[in-house]
C-alpha cells in the first residue's frame, strides 16, 4: 500500500565525481519504487551510475543491494527501480528494474559521475514512493 512520495536528491549542473545520498525510510515501510530522472547532461564523456545500498545496523557501513544498480546513463533519461522483499527474480535490464531486499532503517544512494575531462555536468532527481 502506498505511504507517501519523497524527493531524496536533486542537483542542477552538478560537477563532482561522487555523491552519497542518505535515505531514512519512514517507519513501517517495506519497499518502494525509486525513480531516477536525469534531465540534462553536458560535457565530453558524461556517464552517471547510481546504486542503492543498506547501512549495516552496527557499523553503519554501506552494503550494496543485490541487483540494486540503475542502468548506467550517458544522456537524459528516466528509470524506475522496484525494491521489495518479495520481488522474486530480479530484473536487471532496461529502464524498469527490480531488486529484492529488506528496507533498512538507513539506506544510501551511491553515485559515481564521470569527470574525466572536467567539463561534465549532470542535472538529476532521485525520488521514491514508499510502500508498506
Amino acid at each position: 500500500m502506498f505511504m507517501y512520495h519523497e524527493v531524496l536528491e536533486t542537483r542542477t549542473a552538478y560537477a563532482t565525481a561522487s555523491l552519497t545520498t542518505t535515505i531514512i525510510p519512514p517507519p513501517g515501510a517495506t519497499g518502494g519504487v525509486f525513480m531516477l530522472r536525469i534531465s540534462a547532461v553536458a560535457g565530453t564523456t558524461p556517464i552517471l551510475d547510481c546504486k542503492l545500498q543498506l547501512a549495516h545496523p552496527g557499523s553503519g557501513q554501506a552494503i550494496d543491494v543485490d541487483n540494486g544498480a540503475f542502468a548506467q546513463q550517458t544522456a537524459a533519461s528516466f528509470q524506475a527501480m522496484f525494491f521489495y522483499p518479495t520481488v522474486g527474480t530480479a530484473d536487471t535490464t532496461g529502464n524498469y528494474r527490480s531488486c529484492q531486499g529488506m528496507v533498512a532503517s538507513k539506506m544510501f544512494a551511491a553515485w559515481t559521475l564521470d569527470r574525466t575531462t572536467g567539463d561534465e555536468t549532470y542535472t538529476f532527481t532521485l525520488e521514491v514512493d514508499w510502500h508498506k
